[in-house]
């Protein structure tokens, strides 16, 4: 519960500053774009974050047991180009 507040984070003001009706569906309605579909720089930083947390042993919170890279590609749908960038690292 969050008492008649609504809870603030940046990308919230900026869908908010950016397309109110994004900040609608996305903050009080609750709809999510589904991994696949969200733009390739988004699915870069999320492999990136991923591979890095792996190197240093992260454990995924989702999940609770160590990062699985092949999951997260399969996941999001992430481009051949852009796993390649990556590849060398885990």
């Amino acid at each position: 519960s969050h008492n008649g507040q609504i809870p603030l984070s940046y990308s919230s003001v900026s869908s908010f500053l950016t397309c109110r009706y994004l900040y609608y569906l996305q903050a009080i309605r609750g709809i999510q774009v589904c991994d696949s579909a969200k733009s390739s720089p988004l699915k870069m930083g999320i492999l990136w974050d991923a591979v890095i947390q792996k190197y240093y042993n992260g454990i995924d919170r989702n999940t609770g047991s160590p990062y699985n890279i092949s999951k997260i590609i399969t996941k999001y749908e992430i481009a051949d180009r852009d796993v390649a960038k990556v590849r060398g690292l885990y």
